[in-house]
């Protein structure tokens, strides 16, 4: 390996070249010669035939015995959206502002932190690293974004609610249960399905709702069925967010995993016990991961419940909507 220190050829370097596991690969290490007295500064590097800092244009001076590198400009960080985006997707933002001002700052940085001691309101936009988990990597590469040695994404969003496709493509059933439900509500009995004017209580924030009484003996249960996964690659949702919008005491949400056949709790209870509110949960926030595949099955279904955690409680339901984010 060929290197250089202030655009002058040193030497080559053949020691501490490790092999990186990959074909190919090498690993590069940077250190001090004087130990605890100096910082390393790497303005940039590369990996490969020639390797070059790059100097002001026009001041490169090599060993007249090397050939003279071509030095690559640095692209411009810029929000870049993915090749999977369609027409049809909606821009939400950018990957690692989490606080939604449209840019990457300092606001960020601290936010993500409050995230991780879970003294902050969490958004998906906090994913900086795309990973479905708001984590220490965010908040490194927050850092990097603000001092452009990284370069941001944009955020994409699909949303479903019962304002288009009610009884198709979306659909619903409710049942008063002993039990939490084994099963999505068409392998299982008792499930009522929704009429007309109940798709017309839940597809927008108003003030007609879809309600069940209190029982004694029986937890409110409702379940919804989306068509989620219709021109998205699922291997890249970064998020699946949920929002509640109606009156119950503690309210469970769970999504239907296929792949092993079991309910899986989407964070915290969501409580709106005086009067109507919205709530919002986010499994990025629950660090859920790179995981949507099993929850859509092939017909691109995903299946949400909505259970009380006791008996006897009354369920008013205005408002359900689903968002699948992706980069």
């Amino acid at each position: 390996m060929k290197a250089w220190e202030n655009g002058k050829f040193r030497g080559n370097v053949t020691a501490d070249i490790l092999d990186a596991s990959e074909p190919g690969a090498v690993l590069v290490t940077f250190w001090n010669n004087v130990p605890r007295t100096q910082d390393i500064v790497v303005d940039w590097y590369g990996v490969g035939k020639y390797c070059a800092p790059e100097p002001v244009w026009g001041s490169w001076t090599p060993d007249a015995s090397e050939p003279t590198p071509t030095p690559t400009p640095s692209p411009t960080p810029t929000a870049s959206p993915s090749p999977t985006a369609t027409p049809t997707d909606i821009l939400v933002g950018i990957y690692g502002d989490a606080t939604g001002e449209g840019e990457v700052d300092i606001s960020d940085y601290a936010l993500v932190r409050a995230v991780m001691v879970n003294v902050g309101g969490c958004d998906p936009r906090a994913d900086a690293n795309m990973d479905g988990c708001i984590d220490i990597a965010d908040y490194a590469l927050i850092r990097a974004i603000m001092v452009s040695i990284a370069a941001p994404h944009d955020m994409f969003a699909a949303g479903h609610d019962f304002s288009t496709g009610a009884g198709t493509a979306h659909a619903a059933a409710y049942k008063q249960v002993a039990t939490m439900p084994l099963d999505i509500f068409p392998n299982e009995t008792g499930w009522q399905p929704f009429n007309g004017s109940d798709y017309t209580d839940v597809e927008a924030i108003d003030a007609s709702d879809f309600s069940m009484v209190a029982n004694a003996s029986g937890y409110n249960a409702v379940q919804c069925r989306f068509t989620v996964g219709g021109g998205i690659d699922l291997s890249t949702v970064t998020d699946l967010g949920i929002n509640f919008t109606g009156t119950s005491d503690v309210l469970e949400a769970w999504a239907w995993n296929f792949s092993a056949g079991v309910w899986s709790q989407v964070c915290a209870d969501i409580s709106v016990p005086a009067g109507e509110g919205s709530k919002g949960e986010h499994t990025a926030c629950d660090c859920w991961g790179g995981v949507y595949e099993s929850y859509v099955n092939g017909s691109g279904q995903m299946y949400i419940l909505f259970i009380h955690d006791a008996v006897n409680n009354d369920l008013d339901v205005d408002y359900v909507r689903v968002e699948l984010t992706y980069p």
